[in-house]
């Protein structure tokens, strides 16, 4: 498979990077793209939603209908996954999610937004998103080597926080200049170099359509259940989950409070907005650049809950200032924190997962972290109606805290280490 990791001999794969692999780059930067367009939307819902009621709740309950079907369909797509084309599952996910933000943009171009929209558009969303996770996570690991897995997930990682830091940016730019509609647009076009990608690549194609699953014919629910029992008895896989569960809720609070914080007590607009998820990504990414070294000293549970506590300190430090450029420094901070323990923890379970289960385990994981999401999201959302914004990213920064600690005493597995 000519540029694919199944073309390399066991013996040159491991000194080759993983952008080197071709159909990883081309995927990666396909799935960059479609990252910056939902950033794009993402400040104009979000602000729109702020405009139209002017509460914190509505707000979170974005992503919480966002994430809801997400729960509720992660687990069968992981199923689905394991046994079908993965390849043809992305694409119609994808061009799923290209229509429900191409039909916004026309109801926002007429006029005809309201809260309702903006949620049932969320919900939907959230639906293509639910079916197309599973796929796409268990196709990365067979274009690039096993040992270059970290690598790889970091890569995605770094896509992604490109695409925060130089999105809402872009958001904020489009939404101020051209309105929400334009930005909707924006993310349903986005969703089209993917689709391109995914039909066009040949690599790609032949990965997707090899045999999935482990050869047994069991029922869905009995193929559900095996991966749910393998997740729960394996400790590192067990040790993975319960650490993105206690993790995952502190993040989601300060991420669904943060339009509301910067709108009222950071006296900021729209661009204010966009620069603090920006400030958040360029963290991010600086601290993907430093994760291959941090790995090859760090046991990765010392590593995932030193960064939970850094994600901690920066948001308790954000709680207590009305400066926007002092909260963009210390959402920096917490851009460090964030994605040296997601991505190092999307990493633990890819590469100790078994092959034949490994959507379904991948299925299992995004379930736990998403329910955890929406739990955190819509929690934020109320407290911060309750006791304000302020306080309420505070306790977020406490949870946090308490997360790094569980996560310090749990059996993480190690990483595989590429050959030198």
């Amino acid at each position: 498979m000519d540029g694919s990791a199944g073309a390399e001999s066991s013996s040159e794969a491991p000194t080759r990077h993983a952008l080197t692999y071709a159909p990883f780059r081309t995927l990666i930067l396909a799935a960059t793209v479609s990252y910056l367009g939902s950033f794009v939307q993402e400040v104009a819902q979000a602000w729109l939603m702020v405009e139209l009621t002017h509460r914190a709740k509505p707000v979170a309950g974005l992503a919480a209908l966002y994430t809801l079907p997400v729960m509720l369909l992660m687990l069968p797509a992981g199923v689905m996954a394991d046994r079908y084309d993965r390849r043809r599952i992305l694409i119609v996910a994808q061009l799923a999610q290209g229509a429900v933000a191409f039909a916004l943009g026309v109801l926002a171009a007429l006029g005809k937004i309201t809260p309702g929209v903006l949620l049932a558009a969320s919900f939907g969303l959230g639906v293509g998103t639910a079916i197309g996770a599973p796929p796409w996570q268990s196709l990365v690991p067979e274009l690039v080597p096993k040992s270059r897995m970290p690598e790889a997930v970091t890569i995605g990682a770094v896509s992604f926080n490109v695409a925060r830091a130089v999105g809402p940016a872009i958001g904020g730019v489009v939404l101020a200049w051209r309105g929400p509609a334009a930005s909707f647009f924006v993310n349903a076009a986005s969703f089209l170099g993917v689709v391109v990608v995914l039909w066009k690549v040949e690599a790609i194609r032949a990965a997707s359509e090899r045999a999935r699953g482990d050869g047994t014919r069991e029922g869905a629910f009995a193929a559900l259940a095996t991966a749910i029992r393998h997740t729960l008895r394996s400790r590192p896989l067990r040790a993975c989950v319960v650490a993105v569960s206690v993790f995952a809720p502190p993040a989601a609070s300060t991420s669904a409070i943060l339009p509301m914080f910067a709108r009222v007590t950071l006296d900021a607009g729209a661009r204010g907005y966009g620069s603090l998820l920006a400030a958040l990504g360029g963290g991010a990414i600086t601290g993907a650049l430093a994760l291959p070294r941090l790995r090859a000293r760090l046991p990765a549970r010392v590593l995932v809950a030193c960064a939970m506590a850094l994600f901690a300190a920066a948001t308790l430090a954000m709680s207590q200032t009305t400066s926007l450029r002092s909260a963009c420094v210390a959402f920096f901070v917490a851009g460090l924190g964030w994605v040296s323990s997601f991505s190092t923890l999307a990493a633990l379970l890819q590469t100790s997962a078994p092959d034949a289960l490994k959507s379904r385990v991948m299925a299992v994981y995004g379930l736990a972290f998403i329910g955890a999401w929406v739990v955190g999201a819509a929690t934020g959302g109320a407290l911060a109606d309750t006791v304000g914004m302020a306080r309420a990213i505070a306790v977020g920064a406490v949870m946090a805290a308490l997360a790094a600690a569980v996560t310090s005493r749990l059996a993480l597995p190690e990483l595989p280490r590429p050959a030198r």
